[in-house]
């Protein structure tokens, strides 16, 4: 097994699609914010790149909530998400999850999520798509980890990788895989090598003004050359 490799990929737009919405994030922080602290928010910002804990804070802070309650606003965002997802969300894979996860499996590679996503919301996300069997159950970071902003949470995996699986990436190889520049950002900023996804809002020119190791156009199309690279 390759104990000195990791695999940390976003999710949203990199592994999953969601192809009918039935509510927005927006929504379920309003419901939390009402529900938890009995205040009306309005989410008048842009929620891109923010974690769901982000979002929340930014929410009751700027209605003065101090003393958030953050495990009582996550259960109701993620209960109001499921009532939601039994109304009819419905997601698919992007081209290649299965076959990047299938490839690390056969490899000893072992793979995380690092999603700014609550980790009930992502569980559903994955599988509903038959996803949820590879990821390492300890590696991963969601947006209800302890986290500042979301480039923090790559470091959250790292650290449950250290403790769980006695990943170090001072003497190992982390891959961080995803759709945006931010996630590439995030990769470089823990000296990891990166893979852009040219699957959600960003073109594959986008992504190479990051100067990733390596720009796709999905994880199918070009899976030689991604599975070239992780055996490097």
């Amino acid at each position: 097994s390759q104990m000195n490799k990791l695999v940390l990929s976003d999710l949203d737009k990199t592994l999953v699609y969601t192809i009918t919405r039935t509510h927005g994030v927006e929504d379920r922080l309003k419901y939390a914010a009402r529900v938890v602290h009995g205040v009306e928010v309005d989410v008048n910002f842009d929620l891109e790149g923010l974690t769901d804990r982000n979002a929340l804070e930014r929410c009751l802070s700027e209605k003065k909530v101090t003393n958030i309650n953050y495990d009582r606003c996550f259960r109701e965002m993620l209960q109001y998400y499921l009532l939601a997802y039994f109304q009819g969300t419905r997601f698919r894979r992007c081209p290649g999850a299965r076959w990047l996860f299938r490839f690390c499996r056969r490899q000893g590679i072992p793979v995380g999520v690092v999603t700014g996503t609550l980790q009930g919301i992502a569980i559903v996300k994955m599988c509903s798509v038959g996803l949820r069997n590879f990821i390492h159950p300890a590696i991963s970071a969601y947006g209800d980890d302890e986290h500042q902003d979301r480039s923090e949470l790559v470091r959250v995996a790292l650290e449950k990788a250290r403790e769980s699986v006695g990943f170090g990436i001072e003497h190992g190889t982390l891959w961080i895989i995803g759709d945006t520049p931010r996630d590439i950002q995030a990769g470089k900023a823990v000296k990891a090598r990166t893979i852009g996804v040219a699957t959600g809002n960003f073109n594959k020119a986008a992504l190479e003004l990051e100067s990733p190791d390596l720009v796709v156009k999905n994880l199918w199309v070009e899976r030689r050359k991604v599975a070239h690279l992780l055996l490097e």
